[in-house]
């Protein structure tokens, strides 16, 4: 497996190419302490990796079929679940992170 880290608004984001040669984007979630995996391409972790911190293509047209909660990850940094801890003041039940690429279980980060 290869892997790259970049920080976005101060979340380390972790872009690891799988052995069947398919990519995630993991990071640690605060309010959880589960790791969120984004699907992602070669192609976007290519592009995410060497974006500007400022300027640059919009995250949304980098990443145009991820639901906005996930590309709030590489634009400030803040999970669904983090956010949801912020602005509700409480989080969502378990399940409802788990359509948003939340692992309860052993990460691809463990080896790293």
């Amino acid at each position: 497996m290869a892997c790259c880290i970049k920080d976005f608004g101060g979340k380390t984001v972790y872009f690891i190419q799988k052995e069947d040669g398919s990519w995630v984007a993991s990071c640690a979630c605060r309010a959880t302490n589960a790791d969120v995996e984004v699907p992602i391409t070669s192609g976007q972790a290519d592009e995410l990796l060497s974006r500007p911190d400022v300027g640059g293509r919009r995250i949304q047209d980098i990443l145009p079929d991820l639901p906005h909660q996930l590309r709030e990850i590489f634009v400030t940094g803040t999970t669904p679940a983090e956010w949801d801890y912020m602005m509700r003041g409480r989080l969502r039940p378990k399940r409802a992170y788990l359509r948003f690429g939340y692992v309860y279980h052993q990460s691809l980060l463990s080896g790293y």
